[in-house]
């Protein structure tokens, strides 16, 4: 019995987008567990070692999310939500995580789960800052988010930006309700179908097996859909079928002035 082999996984080539986006996401992964095991250890005194740093595609507009849940049985689940989508280089990220971190140290280590953006958070945000100089603990950010798609107002030029195309071509402007939303990147254009496909298939007597075997023969039929772009070609019929031994049989009608399109 031979062993069936396991598909390879496929690899993105080295300079695709694929592979790029890749390692980028990487490069900043290890930048933020870097840097959080440094401040944790500098500024929190190891107190947030159990928190959890995730990296979230569904947050579209914030930057990060902290978040504290205490159990029942009094375990606490502490965890950092980092946004793919915003955080596109180190700067971001390492003023959106020192952020989170101080969320987290007020509410576990000084044992204020109440607290947002008050005395207790800021008292920890001049800690950071006075520890790392390239930091700058603010309570909101201002980021330019990167999209991948892009809509312009036809009349009030009024611009929209998402990650994936939602926006539908009967969709109008938010701002003046009358413009239509003109898409901003290169749109492909497909070639037309010239012909359609319609396959079927039977069970007949099969003449290379022994008397009583059976072979399922496939039937093709191609129709044209627009003859005019099709000078010469006709429809066309074929049959292909495998036989008990492995033989495979096609027979094919067409016109002798098929033209290859």
């Amino acid at each position: 019995m031979s062993k069936q082999s396991t598909p390879k996984p496929r690899v993105p080539r080295a300079n695709s987008k694929q592979a790029i986006e890749t390692a980028r996401l990487a490069r900043l992964e290890s930048y933020a567990q870097t840097l959080f095991d440094e401040l944790n250890r500098s500024v929190f005194s190891d107190g947030l070692k159990g928190a959890q740093l995730l990296w979230s595609k569904t947050l579209q507009v914030t930057a990060g999310r902290a978040s504290f849940r205490r159990h029942q049985d009094g375990r606490t689940e502490t965890k950092i939500e980092l946004a793919i989508k915003v955080l596109d280089c180190e700067e971001r990220v390492r003023h959106t995580l020192a952020h989170e971190m101080c969320h987290l140290a007020s509410w576990v280590i000084s044992g204020r789960p109440t607290e947002n953006h008050g005395s207790i958070f800021k008292g920890w945000g001049q800690r950071v800052e006075a520890r790392r100089k390239d930091i700058k603990i603010s309570t909101t950010h201002n980021y330019e988010i990167t999209y991948k798609f892009n809509w312009k107002c036809d009349r009030c030029e009024m611009h929209y930006g998402r990650h994936s195309k939602s926006i539908k071509p009967e969709d109008r402007c938010g701002r003046c309700k009358e413009g239509r939303l003109m898409p901003q990147w290169e749109q492909r254009t497909r070639k037309p179908r010239l012909a359609s496909t319609e396959t079927t298939g039977e069970y007949l007597p099969s003449r290379y097996s022994r008397p009583g075997a059976y072979t399922f023969q496939i039937h093709l039929c191609v129709r044209l859909l627009e003859p005019r772009k099709c000078p010469g070609l006709q429809a066309a019929h074929s049959t292909m079928a495998r036989g008990g031994k492995g033989r495979m049989t096609l027979t094919a009608y067409l016109p002798a002035t098929t033209r290859t399109i």
